[in-house]
Formats: structure tokens, sequence, C-alpha cells
């Protein structure tokens, strides 16, 4: 159930944070360490996320 709530919450967030031009860790974060993770382990998810949400979000407005 945890993994279903946790990807619901990413594809949402991912979502507002390609349209808004935005890392979508800086939303994740808080997200990630109430669900339990370590706080390395929450800024290194995040970290990750920010690096795709950034590189994919140009490319939906070349469309």
């Amino acid at each position: 159930m945890e993994y279903i709530v946790l990807g619901l919450l990413s594809f949402i967030v991912s979502t507002i944070s390609g349209m808004a031009e935005i890392g979508g860790g800086l939303f994740m974060f808080p997200i990630f360490y109430f669900m339990g993770l370590s706080m390395n382990e929450a800024i290194g998810t995040s970290k990750i996320i920010i690096i795709f949400t950034s590189l994919i979000a140009p490319l939906n407005y070349l469309k």
C-alpha cells in the first residue's frame, strides 16, 4: 500500500513540477522523510528526482 501511495504522490508532484519548471525533489523530500526514510536517503532520492524532472521538463515545452 505504501508503494501505491508513493507512486501516486510521485506522479502528481512530477506533473506539477514539470509544468512549473522546478525540480520535484523540492516537494518529494518531506514525503520521503515522513514515510520513514532516513535524512540522507530522503535527500539523495530528492536530488535524483530533481535531476530527472529538470531534464525532462524542457522536452515537454519543445513539443
